[in-house]
C-alpha cells in the first residue's frame, strides 16, 4: 500500500532531507522509525518527496510518499520522531510520485534584519527583474540540469524581520537562497538593480544566503491530502515553542484551510 503524507520538520540538527550513509537526515529518521514500528514493506519503501531541501532548511509542509504494509497511526509514529511531524495522509496509487504531482511550491526566506521602507522598495524592484522565465545559471548549483526556470511571483515585506516569499513550480538547487542573497545585497545598498540584471546576463555566480533562514512553507498538489487536526495542532505548537521563525510565520498559524490540500 502506498501513502502520501503531509510532512513538517526543523532543518536544524539534520544533514538534509534525503538519506546519506552515516548522517542523520529526515528521510533516514522516518524510515528507521517506520521500520522499528513494523510499517515498512519488505519489497521496498520507494520513498519520494515533493520538494528536496538542503541541510539546515526547514519545512512547514512537504509531501512524502512511501509504501507501507498497513495504514499508519500518526500519533504512534510522531511519538517516536524528534523534530519531524507527520500531520495528515492519504492512500494513493502505487505509481504516485509527489514531485511530479506538485503544481507549485512556496518558499519563504527570513532575512537576518529588518529593512527600512526605501530599502524594501529597492528589493521589490530587484525581485521584479527575477520574476518570469530566465536562465538562472548564476543563481543555482546546476547539477547537470537545464537552468532555464520560470518564477511565478516574489513578494518582499516586513513581518517581524524582512521576509521574501517566492512561488514557482520548481526550483534548482540553492536557487531560492541565491535569489535571496541578491535581494539582500540590493537592500543593503551594496548592489544596484543593474548588478542583478548583469548577473542574469553574464552568468556571474551569486553566493547563497545561510540555509537556516529558509522554510518550505507549502507544496500545492493535484492530490487531496487531508490534515489530521490533532497532529496539525501539535505540529504548530511545536513550531511556536521552538520559536523557529515564529513571528514571521504567525500569519499561517491557525490558518488550517491552506493545509487542506
Amino acid at each position: 500500500m502506498r501513502f502520501a503524507f503531509l510532512l513538517s520538520y526543523f532543518g536544524e540538527g539534520f544533514h538534509g532531507l534525503v538519506r546519506q550513509p552515516g548522517l542523520r537526515t529526515v528521510e533516514g529518521e522516518l524510515l528507521s522509525v517506520l521500520s522499528d514500528l513494523g510499517y515498512l514493506d519488505s519489497k521496498g519503501a520507494r520513498s519520494m518527496f515533493a520538494g528536496r531541501t538542503d541541510k539546515g532548511v526547514s519545512a512547514l509542509q512537504n509531501v512524502w510518499a512511501v509504501n507501507l504494509v498497513r495504514p499508519p497511526v500518526l500519533g504512534q509514529i510522531n511519538a517516536e520522531l524528534d523534530g519531524i511531524f507527520l500531520y495528515g495522509y492519504a492512500r494513493v496509487e502505487d505509481s504516485f510520485n509527489p514531485l511530479r504531482r506538485a503544481r507549485k511550491k512556496w518558499y519563504r526566506y527570513v532575512f537576518p534584519r529588518r529593512f527600512r521602507r526605501k530599502d524594501l522598495e529597492r528589493m521589490r524592484r530587484a525581485a521584479e527583474i527575477l520574476v518570469g522565465e530566465h536562465d538562472f545559471s548564476s543563481f543555482c548549483i546546476p547539477e547537470g540540469r537545464k537552468t532555464v526556470r520560470s518564477v511565478d511571483r516574489i513578494e518582499v515585506f516586513n513581518q517581524g524581520m524582512t521576509v521574501m516569499d517566492i512561488f514557482a513550480k520548481g526550483f534548482l538547487r540553492q536557487q531560492v537562497r541565491r535569489i535571496a542573497y541578491a535581494l539582500y545585497m540590493v537592500g543593503e545598498g551594496a548592489w544596484t538593480l543593474e548588478d542583478v540584471r548583469r548577473r542574469l546576463r553574464e552568468r556571474d555566480p551569486v553566493p547563497p544566503m545561510p540555509a537556516e533562514g529558509l522554510v518550505l512553507v507549502r507544496v500545492y498538489m493535484d492530490t487531496y491530502i487531508p490534515a489530521d487536526e490533532e497532529q496539525l495542532r501539535r505540529m504548530l505548537l511545536a513550531w511556536e515553542e521552538r520559536r523557529v521563525r515564529a513571528k514571521v510565520l504567525a500569519d499561517v498559524y491557525g490558518a488550517h484551510v491552506w493545509f487542506q490540500i
